[in-house]
């Protein structure tokens, strides 16, 4: 049973460093909530339809290229970019540069290493690099936001979350 405010959700120590204590997972009450109903859009039919369409060109392509490796390693790694590739395909679409998917992905490796490192944020440590990796993805997705929010004003075709979300949000404006 939830009550108001009584239940918080706890990761491991120092994940609200690493993702931000803003982030919807750590918000309490109203914001949570309020958050969570901004969020409903983006996950309808015609969207989820968008992004099954995305995650499977994906998944195809990178399935090939696992049918000729053996190795568990190379497995591994494979599988591991094929979701880094498809997270953001799925929630940014074609707003990222090839630079800013290196970017992502480097940023992502960096936040892991973070979460699973003893929490102490000492420059040019684990945790410091996890913290300083957050702000980068930021700065990327500030940047797919302000292209999702030209193209959405022109009236596109919502083509990735960030686009539905973006809609919505000139809908309600």
């Amino acid at each position: 049973m939830n009550q108001e405010g009584k239940l918080r959700l706890f990761l491991i120590f120092g994940a609200d460093k690493i993702l931000g204590a803003d982030n919807i997972a750590f918000l309490p009450g109203p914001s949570h909530v309020s958050l969570r109903k901004q969020l409903l859009p983006l996950f309808t039919t015609k969207a989820l339809a968008t992004y099954l369409a995305k995650q499977e060109v994906r998944t195809r392509a990178k399935l090939e290229l696992l049918l000729a490796r053996t190795q568990p390693e190379q497995v591994r790694t494979a599988m591991r970019d094929l979701i880094l590739e498809t997270s953001c395909d799925v929630f940014v679409g074609e707003y990222l540069t090839e630079e800013q998917s290196a970017a992502m992905a480097d940023s992502y490796l960096r936040m892991n290493d973070g979460l699973l490192c003893i929490p102490v944020a000492y420059p040019g440590g684990t945790q410091w690099k996890a913290i300083q990796a957050r702000k980068e993805v930021v700065a990327i997705l500030e940047t797919c936001v302000d292209k999702s929010k030209a193209k959405m004003a022109q009236g596109a075709a919502p083509t990735c979350l960030l686009d539905y979300w973006m809609e919505e949000q000139n809908r309600l404006a």
